[in-house]
């Protein structure tokens, strides 16, 4: 992080602008930096940077986008034609850029979407800005660097589920499917195989190709992470812990537990020191999916 080394100064408080239907604003030339988010309505954005030599780009912002406009480029805002827009925006210079790259490789625009604690960011400015106080004016600029160096340099997680074979990427969102509605039951084979239109041999290949392991051993490794997290972060029984995470059996569930952890399910809950749970997970470079797999699914608006 950069976080350290970037310097901001003159900027204020959240501010929110109306738009009538079709309206328009500018072209100006900015004296210093802003960010711009969609609340409602939608805008075409022309942007001419400050070097002469670049073309003018347009860019369309929806709710859900974060623009940055830089110190000496032109901008101009054509708002939707249908319905009025409404955007927050705030307006900042820039003293120092420490690590953060020159302002012309910044990117003109981001997607909450892509990091959802931008929008988090972003709320809180607007709720600094309602409150109104020196302090918050204070906390408002504190934020505001959390926000620009997110911004400019992420970090943006990459997505473990990205570029994996299409009947791995079916068979993983069914999975989280099954895991929101259902818990972490057993899940067979043979259905995420029919769900992904492929054999279960296909499935099972697919799978060690693209994550070293097949999709049994892939969720089981997951499955008993939780059971270990829950014995000593719980007070349910083993029976219970194992029911929970799809062993209904308790002598199956012990047996299985020992196979990975090297201890019973009553041997890790009475362990006093910060064991490794999720370390089987990590060797083999499935954490960040098991993160994912556990992960809510939020609706869509």
């Amino acid at each position: 992080m950069t976080l350290t080394e970037l310097t901001l100064s003159g900027s204020r408080l959240a501010q929110v602008a109306d738009y009538p239907a079709g309206s328009s604003y500018g072209p100006r030339r900015l004296p210093d930096f802003e960010l711009v988010w969609l609340l409602t309505g939608s805008a075409r954005l022309t942007l001419v940077p400050r070097a002469a030599c670049v073309e003018a780009v347009d860019y369309t912002l929806l709710p859900g986008d974060l623009a940055v406009a830089r110190s000496g480029d032109r901008d101009h805002y054509a708002w939707d034609p249908r319905v009025p827009s409404r955007h927050a925006y705030l307006h900042f210079t820039v003293d120092a850029l420490g690590s953060l790259p020159d302002p012309s490789r910044w990117p003109a625009m981001r997607k909450f979407s892509d990091l959802p604690l931008l929008e988090a960011l972003c709320d809180y400015l607007l709720a600094l800005a309602a409150d109104g106080s020196e302090s918050a004016w204070h906390r408002s600029t504190q934020v505001l660097h959390w926000l620009v160096d997110l911004y400019v340099t992420g970090p943006l997680p990459h997505d473990p589920m990205a570029g994996l074979p299409a009947p791995v990427h079916v068979a993983l969102e069914k999975v989280r499917d099954i895991w929101t509605r259902d818990g972490l039951r057993l899940i067979h084979v043979q259905e995420l195989a029919s769900d992904a239109h492929v054999s279960t041999a296909h499935l099972h290949r697919v799978f060690r190709a693209s994550l070293g392991v097949g999709p049994a051993r892939c969720l089981e490794l997951v499955r008993l992470w939780q059971a270990a997290t829950a014995l000593q972060r719980s007070n349910a029984t083993v029976s219970e812990v194992g029911a929970l995470c799809g062993y209904p059996d308790r002598f199956h569930f012990s047996r299985r537990f020992r196979s990975l952890y090297g201890m019973s399910p009553r041997e890790v809950r009475y362990q006093s020191g910060a064991l490794d749970f999720a370390g089987p997970l990590r060797r083999a470079g499935l954490l960040g999916l098991a993160q994912r797999l556990l992960a809510p699914i939020r609706p869509s608006l």
